[in-house]
């Protein structure tokens, strides 16, 4: 049912940020070598896009559902305009977030 695939997708996706955050260095240190592992910014950015990629799968499945449930192309027509309210929120503060942020604030 759904509840299981999204609780599934979280625990997965949760479990690989938490691993992600606490061992990106590492992992940066063994893929790219000293020079990125060893980078503090490299190793922030590469944590924060772990969650970050734990929350978009959720968003992508519960999205998928509400697509599915969409019953009318007038249900169809206000989700495609919350895409694009989205879409200029994340335009509109991707400036403000780098600016404050660095490149963290990309994600």
């Amino acid at each position: 049912s759904y509840t299981v695939v999204v609780k599934a997708i979280l625990y997965i996706g949760f479990i690989f940020s938490f691993l992600g955050v606490n061992y990106t260095e590492i992992l940066l240190n063994i893929l790219a070598g000293k020079k990125w592992g060893n980078n503090g910014e490299a190793v922030s950015v590469l944590s924060a896009f772990c969650v970050y990629t734990a929350f978009m799968a959720w968003n992508g499945t519960t999205e998928a559902f509400v697509y599915a449930l969409a019953s009318s192309g007038r249900d169809i027509g206000r989700l495609s305009f919350m895409h694009t309210v989205v879409g200029a929120v994340f335009a509109l503060s991707a400036p403000v977030a780098v600016k404050e942020y660095g490149t963290v604030g990309l994600v």
